[in-house]
């Protein structure tokens, strides 16, 4: 009976493990450009885009009307691949990755 207890503990904790470790995968798809999908890294070269923008109006003290709206445009891009992304299967070919 003891045996039995202990191969039950092995299995549940090999299996928590691993469900730790599918999360933490999933989690790199957000901060990992290689694992990005093709809107995340539009998003996010386009939010550093937007950024040097404003950095340049800022240098030469121009100001454009409406133009930190962008920031939420490219979060909300990034939030929707992020999503498409993090929900996707690992053997789905509807997107690629960026390496």
């Amino acid at each position: 009976m003891r045996r039995n207890t202990k191969l039950w503990h092995l299995n549940y904790s090999s299996a928590v493990t691993e469900k730790k470790r599918k999360t933490w995968m999933k989690l790199s798809k957000i901060y990992d450009p290689r694992e990005m999908n093709s809107y995340q890294f539009v998003a996010a070269t386009g939010l550093v885009m937007t950024l040097l923008a404003h950095l340049i109006l800022a240098l030469i003290g121009k100001s454009i009307h409406n133009f930190s709206a962008l920031y939420i445009c490219w979060a909300l891009f990034f939030a929707l691949g992020a999503f498409a992304n993090y929900n996707s299967k690992p053997n789905d070919h509807d997107h690629h990755h960026h390496h």
